[in-house]
């Protein structure tokens, strides 16, 4: 029940659309010619069958009323308060619409409480049952998007809108330049014209048949892909039956080239040409890009990311090693950097018997290699160094390695922010690179000035690392619109 089309599905008649748009379409029963849907949802019948006019609007009325409203359990749910809920479906043997009043269990099942065909009643009862004050309480209605697209229409016409005072049943007057009521916007979302001007009623009138309905009565996908059959001379066809919709696309001798599933999948006759084909299907491909959503995006990426990661497993097990050694020699510098985390390290190293073991027979052997390690003042010298970083610097190299932790990760993932983040990383560190980051740090770049005009020294330097930064942004973002433009 999400539209006019399947009401009269329901009332067991068929529609076809004619020409490029789905409105006006002709309407048969049992294979039978009966009349035709206008595009302002009016019909018009065949001598014989004026009888059933007053079934046909009945319940193109009911859906136009209710159109776009969250359904619940195929009925329209108007409103809702605590655990009780209020909804209109239609009763097609009574041609007549059906107010329910159902309890929500524990289950969310709907259990019925009463059922009634005047609206104001089941709106009484509805308060009354969920706790609400008892009274006739508005059930709300949406604006369809058709009312609205109506609206902007006719604005642009020189026509504006303005809240009825006269009438209940009315919410908007429309009014033309000289503030005359020509029609109104009742509270069921119907356009009424009251103009005498004829040119005036035809402007307005006009204006509600031209505003597309494909939208609101076909999926997404088939309404984009009308428009863009249109602009090479073919048509989609729609078919609403009892077995579901039907899509063909035809050419200009209304000869059937293709149909198309609704998943989507395109089956081409005989009278389909190569270059219609190759046409058809680029256009299918990239409606379906255009609607991929962002999960099915984000989807793909990681696929991608996972069938690259696959080709390089050594190469990310050869920085993971990288990456714990050099969390290692943090650790050791931030403790050793620490008079107090030292003391405690060495109580717990002395009380523990396991590894007091194993440190005496590492100091065993040690002790043999001396000589092998005087050799080596390097990294004597590089040990000093290492655990002579003031606690500034070690919070910086903490920092660092985090970062780059991150731009390691976006690599090939999201060149984007892989970009913003190197970046940022060079205003904040001078560098991206880890070698040269390690220089700087055993250079002292990174101890905190203890003067006024080394501070200024330092503030120079971030400043011209910003700048640096910024003029990359730009070149980048320069080469990208000029790589569109190359596309284009």
């Amino acid at each position: 029940m999400s539209n006019v089309m399947d009401m009269l599905v329901k009332l067991g008649y068929e529609a076809a659309s004619i020409g490029s748009n789905v409105l006006p379409c002709t309407l048969s029963k049992e294979g039978k010619p009966v009349g035709f849907l206008m595009q302002d949802f009016s019909v018009q019948l065949l001598p014989e069958h004026e009888a059933k006019r007053d079934s046909i609007m009945k319940a193109v009325s009911f859906s136009l009323d209710y159109q776009g409203l969250e359904t619940l359990q195929n009925e329209f749910k108007l409103t809702q308060y605590q655990n009780v809920v209020l909804t209109a479906t239609y009763d097609y043997e009574d041609e007549k619409p059906v107010f329910n009043i159902y309890r929500l269990d524990s289950d969310k099942n709907l259990i019925l409480l009463n059922s009634l065909d005047d609206k104001a009643a089941a709106a009484k009862g509805f308060a009354s049952l969920s706790g609400l004050v008892e009274g006739n309480i508005s059930v709300p209605t949406r604006e369809t998007n058709r009312i609205g697209r109506f609206v902007e229409s006719i604005k642009q016409k020189g026509f504006f809108l303005s809240t009825s005072v006269e009438d209940a049943f009315r919410s908007y007057d429309i009014l033309d330049s000289e503030n005359h009521v020509v029609g109104y916007i009742g509270k069921n979302n119907r356009v009424t014209l009251t103009a005498e001007n004829e040119r005036v009623r035809r402007t307005l009138s006009d204006a509600y048949a031209q505003i597309s309905t494909d939208r609101e009565l076909i999926p997404g996908f088939f309404d984009r892909l009308k428009e863009k059959l249109k602009e090479i001379g073919l048509a989609l066809k729609v078919i609403f039956t009892r077995s579901g919709q039907h899509y063909t696309i035809q050419n200009e001798r209304h000869q059937e080239v293709a149909t198309v599933s609704e998943n989507h999948e395109v089956t081409y006759t005989d009278q389909a040409t190569k270059e219609q084909m190759a046409k058809i299907d680029a256009m299918v491909e990239q409606i379906k890009r255009e609607n991929l959503s962002k999960e099915q995006v984000l989807e793909q990426e990681v696929r991608q990311i996972e069938s690259r990661q696959q080709t390089r497993t050594e190469e990310w097990e050869e920085k993971t090693e990288v990456a714990a050694a050099i969390d290692t020699q943090l650790l050791i510098s931030t403790v050793l950097s620490n008079p107090q985390l030292t003391a405690r390290l060495v109580q717990a190293v002395l009380t523990n018997e396991e590894i007091l073991a194993q440190l005496n027979a590492d100091l065993s052997n040690q002790l043999k290699g001396v000589a092998l390690v005087e050799k080596q003042p390097d990294q004597r010298a590089e040990q000093v160094i290492s655990a002579a970083l003031s606690p500034e610097e070690v919070s910086i190299s903490e920092a660092f390695h985090k970062d780059l932790e991150m731009l390691q990760t976006l690599d090939g993932f999201n060149q984007e922010k892989y970009s913003a983040m190197q970046q940022q990383m060079i205003v904040s560190y001078g560098t991206s690179d880890l070698q040269e980051f390690e220089q700087k740090l055993q250079q002292g770049d990174y101890k905190a000035p203890a003067s006024l005009p080394d501070k200024l020294k330092v503030s120079h330097k971030k400043a011209g690392r910003q700048n640096t930064a910024v003029r990359q942004a730009r070149n980048d973002h320069q080469k990208e619109q000029n790589t569109e433009k190359e596309r284009a």
